[in-house]
């Protein structure tokens, strides 16, 4: 049901594996008893950090966390507790509000993000990171941004989109010196679109 038919969702299902929620509300009080949820993808919505963190602490077998062009006003910092099940992380063209991102999931094997680079800190606390996509081809800022990660993560293979600005050299570097096992660096190279 779309509109005004749908008043709510009942977030109750003791066997429900992936979930896909989109153009919708998402009330994180509601999110309980979805113990066989492994995957849950979120997006054209708003998803508040406390939505997150109730995701995450409600739901032990989710894996697979991804969202597409969601917006919210809150921090991203889930560095606070270790979110142990977590193996996957994708942000695509997402409009947080944020100046810092923070992940701790030691499990995290691999982390998708793709879009403006609004923040000064990234920091992703996870030894177990093996692939990293990162897409600068959105990015056209002139911060002072870093790119802060786990010393020596076990990143094998990293997939980087990037017009290769001047701006994208700063943190591609700091990036790569936190990999020292990366085996395989793909550089896509893309057009930055003059328009706009």
């Amino acid at each position: 049901m779309y509109g005004k038919e749908r008043k709510y969702i009942r977030y109750t299902h003791f066997s429900l594996e992936s979930l896909t929620l989109h153009s919708c509300s998402f009330i994180e009080t509601k999110v309980f008893n979805f113990g066989a949820l492994k995957e849950v993808s979120l997006g054209w919505m708003e998803v508040r950090l406390s939505a997150i963190k109730a995701l995450l602490s409600n739901c032990n077998m989710l894996e697979s966390l991804s969202f597409k062009r969601c917006w919210n006003s809150d921090k991203f910092d889930l560095g606070e507790e270790k979110h142990m099940g977590l193996t996957q992380l994708v942000l695509d063209q997402c409009g947080f509000d944020f100046d810092y991102f923070k992940v701790n999931a030691p499990n995290l094997k691999i982390f998708k993000y793709c879009g403006w680079m609004n923040f000064d800190l990234i920091e992703i606390d996870s030894l177990a990171m093996e692939e990293i996509d990162l897409d600068f081809s959105l990015v056209i800022s002139t911060g002072s941004e870093q790119l802060h990660m786990e010393p020596d993560m076990d990143v094998r293979h990293s997939i980087m989109k990037m017009a290769l600005q001047h701006n994208e050299f700063s943190r591609i570097s700091l990036f790569l010196n936190s990999c020292p096992m990366l085996e395989r660096l793909t550089i896509e190279l893309v057009k930055l679109d003059k328009n706009g």
